[in-house]
C-alpha cells in the first residue's frame, strides 16, 4: 500500500503534475513482479507513526492562495 499525496504531485502551481517519484516506485513494484494498493491522500500529514520528522502539507499554491484569503 502506497499513499499519493497531492501536496507532492501538484506541489508548485495548479493542474503542474510530477508524478516521477510514483512513476519509479510503481516500476520497481512491477520489476518485482508485486502489485501496490494505491490510495489518493488530499490532506497533509502532521505526524508519521514511523518518523515525527516527517511531513507531507498541502501544495504550496494552496498556501499561497488560502493564507491571503483565510474562511
Amino acid at each position: 500500500m502506497v499513499d499519493v499525496w497531492w501536496g507532492a504531485v501538484e506541489r508548485h502551481s495548479p493542474h503542474m503534475y510530477d508524478w516521477s517519484a510514483y512513476q519509479d516506485l510503481f516500476h520497481m513494484v512491477t520489476e518485482a513482479g508485486l502489485k501496490a494498493q494505491v490510495i489518493m491522500s488530499f490532506h497533509a500529514c502532521v505526524e508519521s507513526p514511523f518518523d515525527d520528522k516527517k511531513y507531507v502539507g498541502l501544495p504550496l499554491w494552496i498556501s499561497e492562495v488560502w493564507l491571503p484569503n483565510p474562511i
